[in-house]
């Protein structure tokens, strides 16, 4: 990776964005875009964390954005990492994920095209799997996503395999539960629910996740950017955390940085199921845990990293109490818990 190339990376105050943005601002004479939707506000957001006096900030609204303004975001760039998207929007259509992913990674792809770019990095979800149960499953395994959003990913991948042709390198990486400052998702919920003692363990909680620090992230594609140049082509990768999580040690973990002496309660899982439907149907009350939420955390969902460690052997691990201390600062400096 030489220093004079210029990355874009799209969704740039979002998690996994800004953990680019600290690892790109940081090298020297690298130039870095990123594409924001409100330039004030991603200052606001990140600007403690990261010098954006090295990055350059484009406000584009991929709803509103024409095929000029996506070719004028791409000009000049060699590596896009295209991070940005429509995400933790359960109350979204399909047509609104639609418009704002598939659509706009095929625009995106149109201008790389154009514009001669080498590398185009996607950031896809293992929820394209489905919602499991699965264990250590592997990139040629069935695809049966669920969720708009899910679907979305699914059809943007699907899109860049069309231009395979027009440019060299083309990577996906499939990533598992991400979490760290910045995070709107999964593991910031959890972490008020147990914060508020509104949660309670499903049986043993011996349920395993792949998970993945946002910052582990972005120093794993940036390496395999770094490898794959030596080989270009149209990739798909899973990333995680190869060492998968139980909800059991994510939750007391949690509640360990958070002070929290009370021993979690445990219920059996059938129970706690009818419960949050009770809640929800007779009591007309929004349950402090949604249906799907529960059976998230009851289902097992693995990725296997060996097609990945055949050109990354060393996946970056924060540990799991490090990272969720760095959220859990975050979350409390933000007022979100």
């Amino acid at each position: 990776m030489s220093n004079d190339q210029c990355f874009l990376v799209t969704g740039a105050s979002g998690t996994i964005g800004r953990a680019f943005l600290e690892e790109l601002a940081v090298k020297q004479n690298l130039k870095v875009r990123a594409q924001v939707r409100n330039k004030r506000a991603t200052r606001a957001s990140i600007g403690q964390t990261v010098d954006l006096t090295k990055v350059d900030l484009v406000e584009a609204d991929f709803t509103r954005c024409l095929e000029q303004d996506y070719e004028k975001l791409v000009s000049g760039v060699d590596t896009i990492i295209h991070a940005g998207g429509l995400v933790h929007n359960p109350n979204a259509t399909y047509q609104e994920f639609d418009v704002v992913n598939t659509r706009a990674t095929l625009a995106l792809a149109q201008a790389a095209s154009l514009k001669k770019v080498q590398n185009m990095i996607f950031l896809s979800t293992a929820g394209v799997y489905g919602n499991g149960p699965f264990t250590n499953i592997t990139e040629t395994s069935e695809l049966k996503p669920v969720t708009p959003y899910a679907s979305s990913k699914l059809a943007c991948e699907n899109v860049l395999k069309n231009f395979t042709n027009s440019i060299p390198n083309i990577i996906i990486f499939r990533i598992g539960l991400v979490y760290g400052p910045g995070d709107r998702g999964n593991v910031l919920t959890l972490i008020k629910e147990i914060k508020h003692s509104r949660y309670l363990q499903i049986g043993k909680g011996d349920t395993l996740k792949s998970m993945i620090y946002a910052n582990d992230v972005a120093k794993a594609i940036l390496d395999t950017i770094y490898r794959s140049s030596q080989n270009p082509g149209f990739n798909i990768y899973n990333l995680a955390n190869p060492n998968p999580v139980s909800i059991k040690i994510l939750t007391e973990d949690i509640a360990q940085i958070l002070k929290i002496s009370k021993k979690i309660q445990s219920l059996p899982e059938p129970l706690i199921s009818f419960g949050v439907k009770a809640a929800q149907a007779l009591l007309r009350e929004k349950s402090p845990v949604s249906v799907d939420q529960l059976k998230k955390l009851t289902t097992t969902t693995t990725l296997s990293m060996q097609n990945l460690q055949k050109i990354l052997p060393s996946i970056p691990q924060t540990q799991l109490t490090e990272g969720l201390e760095k959220e859990i600062t975050w979350a409390k400096e933000n007022n979100l818990i």
